[in-house]
């Protein structure tokens, strides 16, 4: 939801990014919660850390809703379509006002969804900040980060796997893209891990059903990590 200027983006540049703003508050240690693309980001992190070109320590740390097992996810149609496109601004994308943007976001909700007024609220600031300074012409570039899953989803999955921290699980099992199955499969590898299920939630949440997803957070957090 950033200004998001007109070059490459990628998962590695994303994490310089976290990298900075960590140095920028002079942390040292922190608890890491992640969802969406922020799973494959935070997965760079750890990875950085598992290969000593970071110093960040990681406590424990919340993984939520985010298609880390990207041979199994479900995209949209709108997804596949941005993907089709060439890397590159397409001031089309945004031609409708954000109408199909907001439509995709909504598209993702468990079907049982129903949102309150906050959280409509929510999805009107999310487009008119995706908006903002003609951002949704930026779709084309920001989704490549499904490509670099893709290419590097040993190095960023496997580190989520492999990072020594104690780990939790926060999923909607509605997900139609994230959906619940990756859970299981974490599972399988990681069989310390601690999972809450939000049933009837579907991809975000954190929107669908706020109290319920911040109480499993603090839970992971506060008492079974």
């Amino acid at each position: 939801l950033s200004d998001k200027p007109d070059h490459r983006y990628s998962i590695r540049g994303y994490c310089d990014d976290v990298e900075a703003v960590v140095r920028h508050l002079g942390l040292s240690e922190v608890d890491l919660l992640t969802h969406d693309m922020g799973d494959t980001i935070g997965g760079e992190l750890l990875a950085r850390m598992l290969d000593g070109t970071c110093s960040l320590k990681v406590r424990k740390r919340v993984v939520t809703n985010g298609s880390i097992y990207i041979d199994m996810a479900q995209l949209t149609l709108g997804q596949q379509m941005l993907l089709s496109l060439p890397d590159a601004c397409e001031p089309l994308v945004g031609a409708d006002g954000g109408a199909s943007f907001r439509g995709g976001v909504a598209g993702t909700f468990s079907p049982i969804t129903v949102l309150s007024d906050d959280g409509e609220m929510d999805i009107d600031i999310t487009v008119a900040l995706a908006r903002q300074r003609d951002g949704l012409a930026m779709l084309p570039r920001t989704i490549r980060y499904i490509a670099d899953r893709r290419v590097e989803e040993r190095r960023f999955t496997g580190a989520i796997e492999q990072h020594p921290s104690p780990v939790g699980l926060v999923w909607g099992d509605q997900d139609p893209v994230a959906v619940f199955a990756m859970a299981d499969r974490f599972l399988k590898q990681r069989p310390d891990a601690g999972l809450v299920t939000l049933a009837g939630v579907g991809h975000y949440p954190m929107v669908e059903s706020p109290q319920r997803f911040a109480d499993a957070v603090l839970d992971l957090l506060d008492n079974r990590l």
